[in-house]
């Protein structure tokens, strides 16, 4: 156990010696490149502190000449994208102003049509009034058609009655042209009274409402008795 301890401090001690053998080299290596690169860093005379400013200089402008450049394309984008902006406004705008009148159109549009649906419903009740007075006009046509068929019945009847009065007048004209014959027949023959009315009787075959004058004056002249012939 002492042992390996031992053996290990050794090695140690020797990895340390060895260090500092060799870290100066080490160090004057590094001592080395950093003057190197600081003679590169520091301009040793006023032609190279010109040169580099110049340098700087140069690379400012072009620095500068680029953020110009990149502000003048963002400029463009800009005033593109207000065009592309204020297009869009006009093009929003006008669109409105389509909507609301389309807004407009169609509220008159429903008022068209709820005037033209109440204008339908009077329609619709109208044709119902007309319906119902064709169908009136189609009964009272029946009517009028069974009227008038009843009318040229009733034409015909009237014309088979004037028929039948005017042969009832001729009837009526032969018996007053006969009754006077006929009585004067029955005095001369010496008929009884129930004769001479059996001979009226079928000779006067007239209405009720036929004038009886001249029979009624032939009875009041004839007497109770017929006159009795020698």
């Amino acid at each position: 156990m002492i042992e390996q301890a031992l053996i290990f401090a050794l090695g140690f001690l020797l990895c340390a010696l060895l260090s500092l053998l060799i870290l100066p080299a080490f160090w004057r290596r590094a001592m080395r490149l950093s003057m190197r690169r600081l003679e590169m860093l520091t301009p040793l005379s006023m032609a190279e502190v010109m040169a580099q400013r110049d340098q700087l200089r140069a690379q400012a402008a072009v620095e500068q000449r680029r953020i110009e450049q990149r502000l003048e394309a963002m400029t463009r984008d800009r005033a593109r994208h207000m065009s592309e902006i204020g297009r869009n406004a006009a093009v929003i705008a006008r669109l409105e102003a389509e909507i609301k009148s389309l807004t407009a159109a169609m509220g008159e549009r429903e008022a068209e049509l709820r005037a033209a649906w109440t204008e339908l419903g009077g329609l619709h009740i109208a044709f119902h009034d007309l319906a119902s007075r064709l169908r009136e006009a189609k009964d009272a046509r029946a009517q009028a058609e069974t009227l008038r068929q009843s009318f040229d019945v009733l034409r015909a009847e009237k014309a088979a009655l004037e028929l039948q009065v005017s042969a009832l007048k001729a009837q009526e004209r032969r018996g007053h042209e006969l009754a006077p014959a006929a009585i004067i027949a029955a005095n001369e023959a010496g008929r009884p009274k129930r004769d001479l009315h059996a001979a009226l009787d079928a000779t006067l075959d007239a209405p009720l409402d036929a004038p009886l004058d001249v029979p009624l004056a032939a009875r009041r002249a004839q007497p109770d008795h017929p006159p009795i012939v020698n």
